[in-house]
């Protein structure tokens, strides 16, 4: 690093963070997923420092994650507990429709229950030895998550929260003014619920609240200068220039709202300016858009895209296909005792 020249940016992430295998007219490919870990790569990508929090996983699955974080220079911290199976999703294309995927926990070729997240607890994450970070960014909540962002926003830190559903609607309301940031899709949280959000936000450490709404654009509202969250505002959506695959698009919108604001402010401010979370949330959602273009929730990472392209995709944005990266091959020499679709070990 030169003289004068600032750190690297920092996000550490705790929630999902998983296999995504895809499936496309029988090509499988094995790209890191989950909103977590999503974030974190996406970050990394365009030049963060950042690290997860995983299981101390050991099967086959475990070594494609690895390869593909240290691709992209996210450091896995591993946290001991239950499960040392990695979680995995299935995201299935059928007869090349791109355009019309679906999820599966279930494997096509072996039947089995596809292993999913085990949360944290607060003795698994107490004995970690974390250094400082600008951000912390979570998509699940347990004792352990809740223990890190306090611990994280009484060092100044962002902390971020995006709510996997709103099942528990007392869980997701606590967890929500208790963070700086809130993000949530309108499929998953109702808009009575938002504004419950953002009521009770007035109150809480929250300074910017962000619903996501498909083709209908976002709303979005944020802590003013008098201390009060401002009404709810409007962004359009913006177009795709090739539609192939919405899936991890709202992950990418996220990347590109840490991205801008943090960058601007690298500790937590306690208010906004409109135009700095306009200019936040639309380099979120031109990322969004540009992530449509490509399979996969981490597509665009991997994509081979010329610079022409590039300008016509991102206009004076700047560039993010400077370095070609490519995702980790599946392993060569996989057994028979292993299923070689989902990578786990065959029941006997």
């Amino acid at each position: 690093m030169m003289v004068g020249e600032r750190p690297a940016l920092r996000l550490l992430g705790a929630g999902l963070v998983c296999l995504d295998i895809i499936n496309m007219d029988g090509k499988v490919q094995y790209y890191n997923g989950g909103s977590c870990g999503n974030v974190a790569s996406g970050l990394s990508f365009l030049g963060w420092k950042n690290a997860v929090l995983t299981g101390r996983y050991k099967d086959e699955a475990a070594k494609i994650l690895n390869c593909n974080f240290e691709r992209l220079g996210v450091q896995k911290i591993e946290v001991k507990h239950g499960n040392s199976v990695t979680p995995r999703i299935i995201e299935e294309f059928s007869n090349g429709q791109q355009k019309a995927h679906h999820f599966s926990m279930v494997c096509p070729q072996c039947g089995r229950e596809l292993p999913r997240l085990s949360s944290f607890d607060d003795k698994s994450v107490c004995s970690l030895e974390l250094s400082d970070f600008n951000v912390f960014y979570s998509d699940r909540t347990s004792k352990g998550i809740v223990l890190l962002r306090n611990l994280y926003k009484d060092k100044g830190a962002w902390t971020v929260y995006e709510p996997n559903s709103s099942r528990n609607v007392k869980s997701l309301l606590t967890n929500a003014i208790d963070s700086h940031i809130v993000k949530f899709s309108a499929d998953k949280v109702s808009m009575t619920l938002a504004d419950m959000i953002r009521n009770q936000s007035t109150n809480g450490a929250t300074v910017l609240i962000v619903r996501t709404m498909g083709k209908e654009g976002l709303a979005y509202s944020y802590r003013k200068r008098d201390n009060t969250m401002s009404l709810w505002k409007h962004l359009d959506v913006q177009p795709v220039p090739h539609f192939v695959d919405s899936c991890g698009a709202g992950d990418w919108c996220t990347t590109g709202i840490l991205y801008s604001l943090v960058n601007k402010h690298p500790s937590f401010t306690k208010y906004l300016t409109n135009q700095d979370v306009v200019a936040s949330l639309q380099y979120g959602q031109a990322l969004s858009a540009i992530s449509c273009c490509f399979l996969g929730a981490q597509g665009l990472i991997y994509a081979d895209v010329s610079e022409d392209i590039e300008k016509n995709l991102l206009g004076s944005r700047g560039r993010l296909f400077a370095n070609q990266l490519n995702p980790a091959d599946p392993p060569g020499n996989l057994s028979a005792n292993y299923c070689d679709f989902c990578l786990l070990e065959r029941e006997l």
